[in-house]
């Protein structure tokens, strides 16, 4: 599991050559600082979750931001639930109940706990903020991009 960021329509190819090039510069610059203020909104635990972002170029500006998976820093597979919560606090709204057997079995700092139910975690979101500062930022140097031409 992992959390990616894509562009889902991308015209760029379409534009003359000198937007073009001014177009991959912002949205090279865009994911980049995306990618950054996700880094530093992250929360730390073990470090994997921030070493687990990576950039990736997927064509002409376009560009995926994307945390979680096999990529940068290892195999982490919670940076979905880390942005969006588990249980009560997550997408389901749901307490976690065991699927095999009576309880739920897990460890803290070393203790084995048994529960029949839990509510889950709350959602520690890093991607969104990150997305919600660079948006409109992104906008409007697109806007200006084009308006030099």
């Amino acid at each position: 599991m992992g959390i990616t960021v894509k562009v889902k329509r991308n015209r760029i190819p379409l534009l003359d050559i000198r937007v073009r090039g001014n177009s991959e510069k912002v949205t090279r610059n865009a994911a980049a600082l995306t990618y950054s203020l996700a880094v530093a909104f992250a929360p730390i635990d073990t470090g994997a979750l921030k070493a687990s972002g990576q950039i990736i170029q997927e064509g002409l500006a376009k560009y995926v931001v994307r945390f979680g998976g096999t990529g940068g820093g290892g195999r982490v597979d919670y940076a979905e639930y880390i942005e969006f919560g588990t249980g009560l606090y997550g997408p389901q709204r749901k307490v976690i109940v065991p699927k095999n057997g009576k309880y739920l079995v897990f460890e803290i700092n070393g203790k084995k706990i048994f529960a029949t139910s839990i509510k889950g975690s709350k959602p520690q979101p890093f991607v969104g903020p990150a997305l919600a500062i660079v948006s409109p930022r992104f906008r409007d140097e697109c806007r200006r991009s084009v308006v030099k031409y």
